[in-house]
């Protein structure tokens, strides 16, 4: 029970695209950690308020 969906083979574009936008939505998933790593690690203990107000102007 084959459809025509499933035997289709994938390109090389397509695989150059879904490994990009793999690799797109692990580093846009990082972002949240390493910025809330930065703020307990740097930001909180010196009481650097500029540089907070720059982290979330990014």
């Amino acid at each position: 029970m084959q459809t025509e969906h499933f035997s289709q083979k994938i390109n090389f574009a397509d695989k150059c695209y879904l490994t990009f936008s793999t690799v797109i939505s692990t580093l846009f998933g990082l972002v949240l950690p390493f910025s809330i790593l930065i703020i307990f690690d740097r930001v909180l203990p010196n009481q650097a308020k500029d540089t907070l107000f720059l982290l979330f102007a990014i």
